[in-house]
């Protein structure tokens, strides 16, 4: 689905990262959600609630949501480079997430086993944050940990999980970044060549 907001990372978690575009280049840097409004817009773009969504009203909505993305872009940054994430970054996914979990309960799925769910009074902008976090979580944990890249092109900054069977993918999409920089290396060929 062709939108501001770009195709899917792989990862929620990633998408809701990749609302700062051109995060790598502070000249041509545009923040994707720079209104409550725009938040909301883009959870609803991203598949989550769509009730929740319509609660997001506030600034401060706003701005607690883009702290948290922060943190987490900091997080992938490290786990694509193959460090260790920053203390203040890890701190701050671990609270999110412990609160994310306090607002779970174990429930019967209605065909005789369990599930979990949300509690009923469970803040609805809260419930999607705690569903980005806990998709950052579950990414971080699993295998495809080690396939978080950073897109190679030109200061995009857009995160992404390879999926592909070489897991040699190097840029968010083939069709942009990709296209960009095999045209620059033509012309840097065709022009010392």
């Amino acid at each position: 689905m062709a939108s501001v907001f770009g195709r899917s990372s792989g990862s929620q978690a990633l998408d809701f990262v990749n609302t700062l575009d051109w995060r790598d280049d502070p000249a041509q840097r545009v923040e994707l959600l720079p209104t409550a409004r725009a938040l909301s817009a883009w959870t609803l773009h991203a598949g989550l609630p769509g009730a929740a969504a319509g609660g997001i009203r506030h600034e401060r909505q706003r701005t607690r949501a883009v702290r948290l993305r922060e943190a987490l872009a900091e997080i992938f940054r490290a786990a694509a480079e193959r460090r260790t994430p920053p203390s203040p970054a890890r701190t701050a996914l671990t609270r999110w997430t412990q609160q994310a979990w306090r607002h779970r309960e174990l429930s019967d799925d209605g065909r005789g086993g369990l599930c979990w769910r949300w509690q009923g009074r469970t803040d609805p902008v809260d419930r999607i944050l705690f569903e980005l976090v806990l998709d950052a979580g579950a990414l971080l944990v699993s295998p495809e940990r080690d396939r978080v890249r950073v897109c190679a092109g030109e200061g995009c900054g857009w995160f992404f999980v390879d999926r592909s069977h070489a897991g040699r993918r190097r840029w968010c999409s083939m069709a942009a970044c990709g296209n960009r920089a095999k045209v620059r290396e033509y012309r840097e060929r065709v022009t010392h060549g």
